[in-house]
């Protein structure tokens, strides 16, 4: 992921999840203010 320099695959594999739920997350994270997160 961006802060761990993981691939969003490799954790969403971990987590089982798929890539699609993993990346909407991050897209909506990125897309809140940092105070947010």
């Amino acid at each position: 992921m961006v802060s761990s320099g993981r691939s969003i695959t490799s954790v969403g594999k971990e987590l089982g999840l798929r890539d699609s739920v993993l990346r909407r997350w991050v897209d909506k994270a990125g897309q809140q203010p940092a105070s947010a997160a």
